[in-house]
């Protein structure tokens, strides 16, 4: 199955048993606002980061009802991932500088907010290993990098195994509590 095949099928799960989580999602990015976005960060969006966009370019009702993309991480559209981008490239981010284990690279692009300094990123250096891979940095734990994943195809197809099996994934366990989707 394809990306897009595993996106549709995230979206059906949702529309069926965690409506407001489904509700929550945001319409496709345009392409022409994935260029603009991409003529800020640099060079393009990895092409994974860029379909899941092309699916939905994030959620509303941040963070209450939103769909996390990962346990604890709210989707978070490509307005707001560019804020965090330019936010922490500029150093002026609280969560860089009250946490010295924090790590940043202009190279990592956030597509998952936590609402605790953390963020999901896609790492877009191509000059070292690692490239496409996605995983969490965050201020108390720095960047996780072993604990992510190898491409946002793994990370949805690691949320839907847990989806559809009803078992913990990575030490989290998808619950569905009046319509939302969490991970605890």
């Amino acid at each position: 199955m394809s990306l897009s095949d595993d996106l549709a099928t995230l979206e059906e799960w949702l529309r069926r048993r965690a409506p407001v989580s489904y509700a929550s999602l945001r319409p496709p990015a345009s392409p022409s606002r994935v260029a603009e976005v991409a003529d800020v960060f640099g060079h393009p969006l990895h092409v994974e980061l860029a379909e899941l966009l092309y699916w939905h370019d994030g959620t509303t009702n941040l963070p209450d009802e939103s769909l996390q993309i990962a346990p604890d991480f709210g989707f978070i559209g490509l307005s707001d991932a560019l804020s965090e981008w330019q936010l922490r490239c500029a150093g002026d981010s609280s969560a860089l500088q009250d946490h010295p284990l924090m790590s940043w690279s202009p190279n990592w692009f956030p597509f998952g907010l936590d609402w605790c300094g953390g963020v999901i990123v896609l790492n877009h250096d191509q000059s070292r290993a690692g490239y496409g891979n996605v995983f969490a940095t965050e201020p108390e734990q720095g960047s996780r990098r072993a604990e992510g994943w190898n491409s946002v195809t793994s990370l949805v197809r690691d949320v839907l195994e847990s989806l559809h099996s009803g078992q913990a994934r990575r030490d989290y366990q998808p619950v569905v509590d009046e319509g939302v989707l969490t991970w605890q």
